[in-house]
């Protein structure tokens, strides 16, 4: 059984032009060694889990590269996402933005770098984070409208939703703590497997399933053991009716 947070992740600006790539968030490029003139960039332009991340820049990359033909990969036992040409074309990664701290891409990948036929991250990927466990609550109705709420003498405004709200508990290595300061697994929409060998959703009759929703509340850290070797964290995930 192995728990584990996946986060969504998207590249903002234009699609095209001389500032596309440099008001990219989460965007890749290849450098192949044949052409290494040519730059590929894939970039996502709406949110995406991050294993839809992965297979949409390997389909962009095989649909524009000059030769080679890519996939991208996570490596659980390692922690390590793994770029690589599955037809022997030498070629070099690029990150853009933050993309090399969200893929773990944190050594020199510039011209000294050389070229290979296959790039495994020098750090774990910020973009999923392996929990030792985690606890989910049954939801609650979130479907509330609040108007007698004050906040130093003034009525805050009216709000509502229709959603069901999820209280979990995460359970975390000291050494993986960066992945929650990071940000991205535990701010924004994340999804969170229980037992990332149960891949269905979270129900009445499949209580082990995952739960995807947007973060509205994460506090309470707490450490534990003789030398705080674990953490745990409280959040409330909202998912959509």
């Amino acid at each position: 059984m192995a728990a584990r947070i996946l986060s969504y992740a998207y590249s903002e600006g234009p699609d095209a032009g001389p500032t596309a790539r440099y008001q990219s968030n989460q965007t890749i490029c290849v450098i192949e060694q044949a052409t290494s003139g040519v730059e590929t960039y894939a970039r996502p332009t709406s949110p995406k889990l991050f294993t839809d991340l992965r297979t949409g820049w390997a389909a962009t990359l095989n649909a524009h590269a000059p030769a080679g033909q890519y996939t991208i990969l996570y490596n659980a036992l390692t922690a390590r996402v793994v770029v690589q040409s599955t037809n022997g074309t030498h070629f070099r990664p690029k990150m853009v933005g933050s993309a090399a701290q969200y893929l773990g891409f944190t050594q020199d990948l510039s011209g000294a770098a050389g070229w290979a036929t296959s790039w495994t991250g020098a750090s774990a990927p910020l973009a999923v984070c392996e929990l030792v466990g985690c606890t989910v609550q049954p939801p609650e109705d979130g479907a509330k409208v609040e108007t007698t709420r004050y906040r130093h003498g003034r009525m805050w405004p009216v709000g509502w939703g229709n959603t069901l709200l999820y209280k979990v508990t995460l359970w975390i290595r000291q050494q993986d703590a960066q992945h929650l300061s990071a940000g991205w697994c535990v701010t924004g929409r994340i999804r969170l497997y229980q037992d990332t060998a149960n891949i269905t959703q979270y129900a009445a009759t499949n209580l082990g399933g995952y739960v995807d929703g947007f973060v509205v509340s994460a506090a309470n850290l707490r450490a534990y053991g003789a030398a705080e070797d674990f953490l745990s964290l409280d959040m409330t995930l909202a998912v959509a009716r």
